[in-house]
């Protein structure tokens, strides 16, 4: 077990979520976990991180944005302090998609609008240089240069800053009660 995972787990006992994946590592995105309130069951996506910024994932785009919002209902970020046995949770924000579109925001300019690291974006190769492939390029070779530029325009792992999460509407848990039934509470107070 990877220490990404054994933090995850504990994300998972401590709010009493059910795992969703056996492993979340594949081509097809699916939400770390679940939690049924007042009968409905409802999708999160769990991240921890020891510094301020949190990994987030490999591959973002637009593409991998829209699959967050389309899956994810909440998201748990768990700050944690390493220590000699392991780690241990310091801090806990929990938050809906809205309170997380500035980030998305960030990584569509980034990667489909204006590009970023000197790269042309998603929607410019779209608009300007795809034009200019159509007809002189067989279909299958356009094709397999349009898989490399959307490769090649995807934002690598960017990071997300827990306390502008918090900033943009996300609430911090209090450390010294019940995860679960703050979680709880939060959800049903959820529009």
């Amino acid at each position: 077990m990877t220490q990404d995972d054994s933090r995850e787990k504990e994300q998972i006992e401590i709010f009493d979520l059910q795992k969703k994946s056996k492993n979340n590592r594949g081509s097809k995105y699916l939400p770390d976990a679940s939690i049924t309130v007042d009968g409905k069951k409802y999708a999160i996506e769990l991240k921890t991180g020891y510094k301020n910024s949190f990994s987030t994932a490999r591959g973002m785009s637009r593409d991998k944005i829209e699959s967050w919002k389309k899956e994810n209902d909440f998201y748990i970020f768990s700050k944690y302090e390493k220590t000699k046995k392991g780690f241990v949770f310091k801090r806990h924000v929990v938050c809906r998609n809205e309170h997380l579109q500035f980030f998305f925001d960030h990584v569509i300019d980034k990667v489909d609008v204006n590009g970023h690291a000197g790269k042309v974006g998603l929607d410019e190769y779209d608009s300007l240089v795809k034009p200019l492939l159509e007809g002189n390029l067989s279909k299958d070779l356009l094709n397999r240069v349009d898989k490399t530029i959307k490769v090649g325009t995807e934002y690598n792992d960017p990071k997300i800053n827990i306390q502008k999460i918090v900033d943009h509407g996300g609430t911090d848990l209090n450390l010294d009660e019940c995860f679960k039934t703050q979680l709880k509470n939060y959800i049903k107070n959820s529009p």
